[in-house]
């Protein structure tokens, strides 16, 4: 009798994990396109400085930090990480 009632929660549930993961993904890649150009003008200039590749970093991570709450943009941490990342390795590759 439980089965059904089992069966149909579990069902929802996975629906419900597909669905987040869908917002999530599209969320996410919504926030990469809106700072990237930023992460790209950041990255780009403090390269040329003779900053430590750490001070580098924070400097970059600020500068985007802060543009983003200027824009309302709400971005963790690891995903500003991340697009620095993305832009120093693509700054390399160009080279």
């Amino acid at each position: 009798m439980f089965n059904w009632l089992k069966n149909f929660f579990n069902k929802a549930i996975g629906f419900f994990r597909a669905f987040m993961k869908e917002v999530f993904t599209h969320s996410t890649e919504l926030i990469l396109a809106a700072l990237k150009d930023v992460a790209m003008n950041a990255v780009t200039k403090l390269a040329q400085t003779d900053l430590s590749n750490e001070e580098k970093r924070k400097q970059a991570f600020q500068e985007i930090k802060d543009y983003a709450i200027s824009e309302g943009i709400q971005a963790r941490d690891s995903l500003i990480f991340l697009i620095i990342e993305m832009c120093i390795t693509s700054l390399k590759n160009a080279k």
